[in-house]
């Protein structure tokens, strides 16, 4: 039977504070490559940032599920599937929160940011996924080409702060990637949809979910979800097992202890 294994990476594979896969992680993993299973980085990051991760691992069969969805990536960057916003929703969103306290920013396609101001939330973005320089977008959409595409938009801000932010719009979905990160997608779109399209794709008979977060919730629900010991409680009473915490080996531990394969 092909499986497919689908993993976030941050406090899933990757430790917080971390920069590297572990080598239990790589190890397990690699096994259920040589087996002829498929592997599939599901994360918030764009390609290059996940894409460098997945040469961690032996050659096999490997996919990145980027922006929490909205872009599914074969191995050699090409784009197999994506749904994805524009400049207009960015504005809008923008609209919305513009008090200085919030980062509103967007991912567009090729994996760079656009924003209004370099708020510390950008800055971190661009320092975790090694980003250039962002392109920093006028406070008025006259004279911007709102049809552009972006993947995901994005609202960064203190924890005390991000948790005040109340956006209910049938248009778009939403989702949590951390207390400081809230990030609006285009409707329909989440990782269980990135995990789905992949499955398929690959002709997998089975898909394993690993993660952590609320971002993760519903390729939990949707597959067969395997929580870190470290994820918030939706995230572990949606899975089917909790594994150890991410420092822990948790990855390793799911794989080769506790899944029936």
């Amino acid at each position: 039977m092909k499986r497919l294994f689908a993993f976030d990476v941050d406090d899933t594979l990757i430790p917080r504070g971390e920069t590297s896969i572990p080598s239990k992680e790589i190890e397990a993993i690699n096994h259920r490559l040589a087996l002829g299973d498929a592997l599939a980085l599901a994360s918030g990051r764009p390609f290059a940032s996940l894409a460098r991760y997945l040469a961690s691992f032996i050659p096999g069969e490997k996919y990145v599920i980027a922006f929490n969805g909205a872009i599914v990536y074969s191995l050699d960057g090409a784009v197999l599937y994506s749904e994805t916003l524009t400049y207009a929703d960015l504005y809008y969103v923008y609209s919305l929160y513009p008090d200085p306290k919030f980062d509103v920013y967007a991912y567009l396609t090729d994996g760079s940011i656009a924003t209004f101001k370099k708020g510390k939330y950008v800055q971190l973005e661009e320092e975790i996924n090694r980003l250039p320089s962002s392109l920093i977008l006028p406070p008025s959409p006259i004279g911007v080409d709102l049809t552009s595409p972006v993947a995901k938009v994005m609202i960064g801000a203190d924890p005390e702060v991000s948790k005040t932010i109340d956006f209910h719009d049938v248009r778009y979905d939403v989702t949590r990637s951390s207390p400081v990160f809230f990030e609006i997608l285009h409707p329909g779109v989440d990782k269980a949809k990135g995990v789905g399209f992949v499955k398929e794709y690959a002709k997998a008979q089975e898909a394993y979910c690993f993660g952590d977060e609320l971002n993760d919730l519903g390729m939990a629900k949707a597959f067969h979800g395997v929580a870190m010991g470290n994820a918030v409680d939706p995230v572990k009473q949606a899975a089917e097992i909790v594994t150890k915490p991410c420092n822990e080996d948790g990855v390793a531990y799911a794989i080769e202890h506790l899944l029936a394969l």
